[in-house]
């Protein structure tokens, strides 16, 4: 199954969150597992680190899709 992250970035009033509504609208459409991720909404201390933002993200993605999230870290 084919996985994407869509990132839309333009100046303000120029359409992006009906555009992706509209994108949002066809996955489901076809059947795709759907969630929005506002970072705006996002606890200003999770991005102080990145461990603690990666387990944010995960905890969130894995509540909308009905999983619990794991993250995993290997240090290099």
């Amino acid at each position: 199954m084919p996985h994407a992250l869509l990132r839309l970035k333009s100046p303000d009033r120029m359409g992006k969150s009906s555009l992706l509504v509209r994108v949002l609208e066809e996955a489901r459409r076809l059947d795709s597992l759907t969630t929005w991720l506002d970072l705006q909404k996002c606890d200003r201390k999770f991005f102080e680190n990145m461990d603690r933002f990666l387990q944010w993200f995960a905890a969130v993605i894995g509540r909308d899709f009905g999983v619990k999230a794991k993250p995993i870290f290997v240090s290099i």
